[in-house]
Parts: C-alpha cells; sequence; structure tokens
C-alpha cells in the first residue's frame, strides 16, 4: 500500500517489489481463475460501468426477485475468493470488475431458472425443498403470499450457511437478512413476493432442507 502510484524500475532496487507485484497478480489470477467465470463476464473485465448493474437488476426483478436478494448470492461468491475485500469499499476499484463480472453470471442463473425456484403451496400450504450448495454458492426462493397469513419456515443445513428473507417492499424490515437463525414464524406484513436465500460460507458442498408452512 505505501508504494501505490509508484512505477517501478528494471533496476536492482526494485528487484524484491517486482517480485512482490508478481506474485501477488499470480495470487489475483489464480482466484479469478476459481470463480469460474462465463466466457462473457471474462471479456468484460474492465468495461463494466453503474449502468450494468442499473439493466441488471430490472432483469433480475422480472422473475420477480429483488437485487438485494441477487447481491447476496453474488457477494457469498466474492467473499469466498476474496475474504481480504469484507468490508471494504472495493466497488470502484479494480477487484470491483470481478465482483461486477459474478453479480453478472449470477443474474443470468437466476433470470435463467438455475439459482432460482418458485415455492407452490399445495393444500394444507406445506412445503418442501431440498438441494446442495457448492462453497460459496447460493441459491433463492420465492412465493407469492398474502398479509396476514402466518408462515413458518425452518432451514436445516450446515452452520456455515446463512439465510435470508425478504418482504416484497423495501420499506420493510427484513424478516431476516444474512443471518445465522434457522427458522422464522410470524405474520406476513404484506401481500406480494416474498424471497428466501441461502448461500454457503462453507468450505465443501453443504446439503440444505427448507421446510415452509403458511396458514390463513
Amino acid at each position: 500500500p505505501n508504494q501505490e502510484k509508484r512505477q517501478l524500475g528494471n533496476g536492482s532496487q526494485d528487484a524484491p517489489l517486482r517480485e512482490e507485484w508478481d506474485k501477488l497478480a499470480f495470487e489475483l489470477l489464480t482466484r479469478i481463475e476459481l470463480l469460474n467465470l462465463s466466457r462473457t463476464a471474462r471479456r468484460r473485465l474492465g468495461s463494466y460501468e453503474k449502468a450494468d448493474l442499473t439493466s441488471w437488476k430490472k432483469q433480475v426483478n422480472q422473475v420477480r426477485l429483488s437485487s438485494r436478494a441477487a447481491y447476496d448470492i453474488a457477494d457469498s461468491k466474492f467473499f469466498h475468493k476474496f475474504p481480504d475485500q469484507r468490508g471494504q469499499e472495493f466497488i470502484r476499484k479494480s477487484i470491483g470488475q470481478v465482483w461486477q463480472g459474478i453479480v453478472g453470471d449470477t443474474i443470468q442463473a437466476l433470470t435463467s431458472g438455475k439459482s432460482l425456484q418458485r415455492i407452490q403451496f399445495a393444500a394444507g400450504g406445506v412445503q418442501q425443498v431440498n438441494g446442495t450448495l457448492e462453497p460459496g454458492d447460493g441459491q433463492a426462493f420465492t412465493a407469492e403470499l398474502s398479509g396476514g397469513q402466518v408462515m413458518e419456515v425452518r432451514l436445516a443445513t450446515d452452520v456455515n450457511a446463512l439465510f435470508s428473507i425478504y418482504a416484497p417492499s423495501r420499506k420493510t424490515t427484513p424478516l431476516l437478512e444474512d443471518s445465522t437463525k434457522r427458522d422464522w414464524i410470524g405474520e406476513l406484513p404484506a401481500s406480494g413476493f416474498y424471497e428466501f436465500v441461502v448461500v454457503s460460507q462453507a468450505s465443501k458442498p453443504i446439503n440444505y432442507q427448507l421446510n415452509f408452512r403458511v396458514e390463513d
């Protein structure tokens, strides 16, 4: 950090710094490679703009999902490979281009249905979904529910997973957000599409099971 904006020379004096920068660059490229970004995302690195985020938000909204739910999944994958960026202002830095590449791929996975599932309740208002998450990955679910209904949700999974439940309106405080809590029960505050997001912070694949019960 104390060498920021300094241009390194070819002389022996800067040899240790050149070696250090080469090592850092190699580590960064290795971590980016392990992200398995799509070809489109790799080609766009260095050219992403704020307008891309606006466009992706519109796309994900069309499948009844909010950008905050999408960012939960993208953030999980990003911080899994770049834990040193947690809590940092990275979006306007070069590493922010990597994050936007992840967001772009995440939006594609959500809008294609790969990482998004609609919950349909049969008679009795009970439903169960199961799945497996790779390290850093996430899965989103949506369910159209009515205000005043009583909902009970229970998540069974690894301790290294976070759970979020978002109400239809951003004006409503999230029922759970990036939480280690595994259950929620209460009266729903509004009608619309509720969002449920499970992300993995584990170092190995984990299984999860979500159990829903909704009563009028």
